[in-house]
């Protein structure tokens, strides 16, 4: 008997054990800035990514009243991946990428249900110089509400989640 039961420790250590491939079940971008590469913003963060593809003219150069909501959808794109290697905006923004960037895993995010999943969030306000009170640009604040990124096996969700502040001139 007492075989038996080392024997089924034994079986069941070795099939517990972790095969060491990396899932995916948050990102960090916090320290990361927007950047803008022909019309996609961007973060990254050592060899990650993460796009969000919108229109320009959502950025509108007017105070927002009420915040402008977007659902995720073939219009509205937000992606998470992870690349081979350290990416940079040089990797990214050039007219033909590094032959030694690939995509090691990618995310999407499932298309959004109007006004209750799947939501970016777009709050616009005045950037003004601080002694002459003249607007000098425009801040739009970013935010994801309730995105589920998705790929063939998982999934993780954001209940609310700054994407950062992009910020456009006059």
């Amino acid at each position: 008997m007492k075989r038996f039961i080392f024997l089924w420790v034994v079986l069941f250590a070795v099939s517990a054990c972790d095969d060491g491939n990396f899932k995916v079940t948050n990102f960090n971008f916090d320290t990361a800035t927007i950047q803008n590469c022909n019309g996609v913003l961007y973060k990254i963060n050592k060899n990650e990514m993460l796009l969000l593809d919108i229109p320009a003219t959502t950025f509108v150069n007017t105070p927002t009243t009420e915040p402008i909501l977007l659902n995720v959808n073939a219009t509205n794109r937000l992606i998470y991946r992870q690349y081979n290697t350290t990416v940079t905006s040089d990797s990214f923004c050039t007219t033909i990428p590094p032959a030694s960037l690939s995509v090691s895993e990618e995310w999407s995010v499932k298309e959004g249900v109007e006004k209750s999943t799947g939501l970016i969030q777009i709050i616009t306000t005045e950037i003004k110089d601080a002694t002459t009170e003249v607007v000098t640009g425009y801040n739009h604040e970013i935010r994801l509400l309730n995105v589920a990124f998705t790929n063939a096996n998982s999934q993780f969700v954001f209940e609310n989640y700054l994407f950062g502040n992009y910020k456009t001139g006059l």
